[in-house]
């Protein structure tokens, strides 16, 4: 007994002698409120990331995912059963359709928001790790008037320039016809009497037309949604205007033409200055000696510090890929010959039609006299690179009415006569840079029995793009192509 009582006397004083944290290591003291604090927030900092990612509110994980983006908000779906909830959410991938495509997000076509995200708005399906072609509903209508000389595609509306090609000059009649393009109803005809309407651009509630009669033609939008274009301003120009296009800086660039359809030369008209418009002639030192055919603007938007165009040389007969500034008083600042005979085509090869792309980027149809019976090649030519030997080439199956550029790919209107029903096989094509020598058929229709077999010089294709779908005339018939789910 007086072993143990010594023992127990021992370690009293030993206790009393002990500090705090010496006392709580060894586990003879409580923890204090503070301790306490200081111990849990190093439990929650030795905690893994995913246990700390399951303590953010759902509303908060969502907004983190919206703001991180698709493809890192896809990572994050394996941290736990939560985090794959929240990247399933359709809301969250309708967000980012929206962030994408802004107005043109194909939201009403698709089920599913991720599934219209990862088919690029449509355009490019996958299932199961297989692409496949997009699919369009197909809607067509007749106009009243035969020839649609120029056309122009958005979310809101179709813009189609159309002219009588059986009257004569003195009487003929054009019409531009505004189109719905959900309901494929005529909103809205504005006729044009006593000239052939040739083009045509569209701006914020503005469209411009210009034609035979040397005349630019402005219309707006009325203040109300429903009062339709009415005709605000005119401005004539030296000759006929065969082309037109609106910049960022409220300007447009028109390319005059004789009457013979050869290239005179091309006016700078600024909408809020009509009466100082920039003129230069075709074949002067501004131009480089070359006469311009077309003008284009990038997908970026148009703007007179990028212009494209395509120009000939008098003297050889070669055409070119230009590049424009017209803020500079010397404006051409590339020129791209794409049509010499050392890379092997013909003498009389022309560059028609002529688009311009993502920004650097031109793309042509190399047209000569032989190409109704083979078929249909667009080339590219690269600003960036101008001393470049060789254009890469998009090979078609049949000859090309009309194309247009979306993303890095070329979609285009090729012609094939059936022979045994006297009718045209009308296409639409893509090729794209993976696959340049092969094309996939996206869409065809036959055209209607307007009358007999046309050949590529008689007849006028036109064809107009947007994320909505596409839009394409032949004749007097208008063709429009609705993206829907190929899923459904």
């Amino acid at each position: 007994g007086g072993i143990k009582g010594g023992t127990q006397v021992v370690l009293q004083r030993q206790h009393r002698k002990m500090g705090p944290c010496r006392k709580r290591c060894l586990g003879l003291a409580p923890m204090q409120s503070s301790d306490c604090a200081a111990a849990a927030g190093t439990e929650v900092r030795q905690r893994e990331p995913r246990q700390q990612w399951l303590l953010v509110p759902q509303d908060v994980r969502l907004l983190v995912s919206q703001y991180l983006g698709p493809a890192a908000a896809a990572q994050l779906a394996g941290a736990s059963r939560d985090s794959h909830s929240v990247i399933l959410c359709e809301w969250l991938w309708h967000f980012f359709c929206q962030a994408r495509w802004q107005r043109s997000a194909n939201v009403c076509v698709y089920k599913s928001m991720k599934d219209l995200y990862r088919d690029s708005n449509g355009w490019y399906p996958h299932r199961d790790g297989h692409a496949a072609p997009p699919a369009f509903e197909v809607h067509s209508m007749e106009l009243s008037v035969s020839l649609t000389m120029d056309l122009r595609m958005t979310d809101d509306e179709i813009v189609a320039v159309s002219t009588d090609a059986s009257s004569r000059s003195s009487g003929r009649r054009s019409h531009a016809y505004i189109v719905d393009p959900t309901t494929f109803a005529t909103r809205e005809s504005i006729e044009v009497r006593g000239t052939a309407i040739n083009c045509c651009d569209l701006g914020p509630d503005l469209f411009f037309l210009g034609g035979d009669d040397c005349r630019v033609r402005t219309y707006r939008r009325g203040a109300s949604g429903g009062a339709g274009y009415m005709p605000v301003a005119e401005h004539l120009c030296a000759s006929q205007v065969n082309d037109l296009r609106l910049t960022r800086e409220r300007a447009l660039v028109v390319v005059r033409t004789h009457a013979d359809r050869q290239p005179a030369g091309l006016d700078i008209l600024p909408l809020e200055r009509p009466d100082q418009p920039m003129s230069f002639a075709g074949g002067s030192r501004a131009m480089r000696g070359r006469f311009v055919h077309a003008v284009d603007g990038f997908e970026e938007g148009c703007s007179l510090g990028t212009i494209a165009c395509s120009g000939e040389d008098p003297m050889t007969g070669t055409y070119s890929a230009m590049l424009f500034d017209f803020r500079r008083s010397m404006p051409c600042v590339a020129d791209i010959p794409m049509t010499h005979q050392r890379r092997g085509y013909p003498v009389d090869t022309r560059l028609w039609p002529f688009r311009a792309g993502r920004e650097h980027k031109v793309y042509a149809n190399l047209w000569h006299d032989e190409v109704w019976h083979g078929q249909g090649t667009v080339a590219m030519a690269d600003f960036r690179y101008a001393a470049a030997d060789q254009c890469v080439c998009f090979q078609f199956p049949s000859p090309i009415d009309d194309f247009q550029c979306r993303g890095d790919a070329v979609y285009a209107v090729c012609a094939e006569p059936v022979v045994s029903t006297q009718r045209l096989r009308l296409s639409i094509q893509r090729s794209t840079p993976a696959r340049p020598a092969t094309a996939d058929c996206l869409c065809a229709l036959l055209e209607p029995p307007d009358g007999p077999l046309q050949s590529a010089d008689e007849r006028l294709t036109v064809l107009s793009l947007c994320q909505r779908g596409f839009v394409m005339s032949h004749g007097k018939h208008l063709s429009m192509g609705c993206v829907v789910d190929p899923w459904r």
